[in-house]
């Protein structure tokens, strides 16, 4: 004997996807708690890890507090800036008072000498420097 009704029921997968991350949503706010609390507790994890100079995380016995190696950074990068801005404001300034010291004997002498005395330490060293001149005729 066959049947006599038959029934389908669907379910929307849409409804099932959103019912389903409600859900999950409200049962990690509950247990989260306070957010508050949270974000308090992030904030001072995060200043009170231990960094090295490049403010990575590190456990090493050099390493500094978060905060400290961003107070020290933020320090150093306006101190940066303001000495760039000085530069670029008296940039025509810096560049007189250079050439004139690069433009005086006592500069030239010193680049001659450190030029030839860096020549003669690689000629005389274990390296070899060959050194190939040829001359030719013009036709």
């Amino acid at each position: 004997m066959g049947n006599i009704m038959d029934v389908e029921m669907k379910i929307n997968p849409e409804y099932l996807e959103k019912s389903a991350e409600k859900i999950v949503k409200a049962g990690i706010i509950e247990a989260l708690g306070d957010p508050s609390v949270i974000l308090t507790k992030a904030v001072d994890s995060v200043l009170s890890m231990k960094v090295d100079r490049e403010g990575r995380q590190s456990n090493s016995y050099s390493s500094i507090p978060y905060i400290e190696w961003l107070a020290t950074k933020v320090i150093q990068d306006t101190v940066r800036d303001c000495i760039k801005e000085v530069i670029d404001e008296r940039k025509d300034e810096f560049e007189e008072v250079i050439k004139k010291k690069l433009a005086t004997k006592s500069f030239m002498n010193d680049v001659s000498s450190s030029f030839i005395k860096a020549m003669l330490d690689a000629a005389s060293s274990h390296w070899s420097m060959p050194i190939d001149v040829s001359f030719k005729l013009p036709d």
